[in-house]
């Protein structure tokens, strides 16, 4: 019988690769009067703000062209949205509150479960040649039914549910963000995807390698502008 499938409780990382790269050719010259050359335009990296629908960017200066950021002197750091939504005071609220709407809809399936099975045995026991067992049989298999359709109901529920929740989470902790980021004269700020193994699976190289370059996980401190703004 269907049984509902309980959804992950924290941001789901996606996996998969964008088309960012850097741009390995060789960078455009002009050449002075004296005949010097002189580069035209620094290395750049494209940098996406988000991955098969995955926040990679979590801030970024409005300086910043994030199709074409200059790799040089960039001040890059990381934070990790996941510890952020699990360690805050609303978070914690919001996924508890969650959990609790999961464990209510299972507990009212299980208990549905448990009559069909009941129903089951009952159905088992009537002979073949009982004239009321096409009835009982239809009845129960349209039980069957009503139950599998809950299931999916209360699955599409919970899986909405989940999505507003990332979806409010992830536009609190920009803004959180931001504004820590603004306040260390932070140039961009990237999800750390909450390890580097991890990332290595999911983001493309290049991204990879700024995130190498982060000097500052920034984590502790939106957690702590976090439970100052949102009580």
């Amino acid at each position: 019988m269907t049984r509902l499938l309980l959804i992950s409780l924290t941001l789901l990382v996606l996996s998969g690769c964008g088309g960012s790269y850097w741009n390995n050719s060789k960078p455009d010259v002009s050449v002075t009067e004296e005949g010097e050359e002189t580069q035209a335009h620094p290395l750049t990296i494209q940098v996406p703000k988000t991955l098969n629908g995955l926040h990679l960017v979590q801030y970024a200066d409005r300086a910043l062209d994030l199709d074409r950021v200059p790799v040089e002197n960039i001040k890059v750091a990381v934070v990790n949205p996941q510890s952020v939504l699990e360690r805050t005071k609303a978070g914690r609220r919001a996924l508890a509150a969650l959990k609790e709407d999961v464990r209510t809809k299972h507990n009212v399936l299980r208990t549905v479960e448990q009559d069909l099975r009941a129903q089951e045995v009952t159905v088992k026991k009537i002979p073949e040649s009982n004239p009321d067992r096409t009835a009982v049989l239809e009845r129960f298999n349209n039980a069957i039914t009503a139950y599998k359709e809950k299931a999916s109901g209360f699955n599409d529920d919970l899986k909405a549910r989940q999505a507003e929740l990332v979806q409010e989470y992830i536009e609190k902790i920009e803004t959180i963000t931001g504004r820590v980021a603004s306040k260390s004269e932070i140039d961009l700020v990237l999800d750390n995807f909450g390890s580097l193994d991890q990332a290595k699976a999911n983001v493309p190289l290049p991204i990879l390698e700024l995130m190498k370059r982060a000097t500052n996980d920034l984590t502790v401190k939106v957690i702590e502008e976090f439970d100052r703004t949102y009580k």
